[in-house]
């Protein structure tokens, strides 16, 4: 036999041994990846809140949230990464008490029409 063939034949063996006392106990910690895009994204939106309050305009919060996605300065930048930043921009206005561009704010009853709950429609004759 070769080294190839020891080397192959000693990784499946212990492949297998790993395989076989494996218990899935470490099953739970499998989010990890999960947890820290939206610890990413809670950052970003962090980010844009400070942006947003020392003066920046929106499209330039929004190049500044690009940039901190780009896994690599030569990456070209998509509609994709725009429309994230954009989101972002919209969510951190969101969290600062401002009006979203569909009208609503965080602080005053959603304007528009509750078909799946009525009760919510008759609170506005009391205003």
């Amino acid at each position: 036999m070769t080294k190839d063939s020891d080397l192959r034949r000693k990784m499946q063996e212990d492949e297998a041994e790993r395989d076989r006392v494996w218990d899935g106990a470490d099953c739970e910690n499998n989010g990890g990846h999960y947890d820290r895009l939206i610890n990413d994204q809670q950052q970003r939106v962090g980010l844009a809140m400070i942006l947003l309050t020392s003066g920046q305009s929106g499209p330039e919060v929004e190049r500044a949230l690009i940039a901190t996605m780009l896994s690599d300065p030569l990456m070209p930048v998509t509609q994709a990464l725009e429309d994230a930043a954009e989101g972002l921009v919209d969510l951190a206005r969101f969290r600062m008490g401002a009006t979203l561009p569909s009208g609503w704010t965080p602080f005053e009853p959603d304007p528009r029409p509750h078909p799946d709950h009525p009760e919510q429609e008759e609170d506005d004759d009391d205003v």
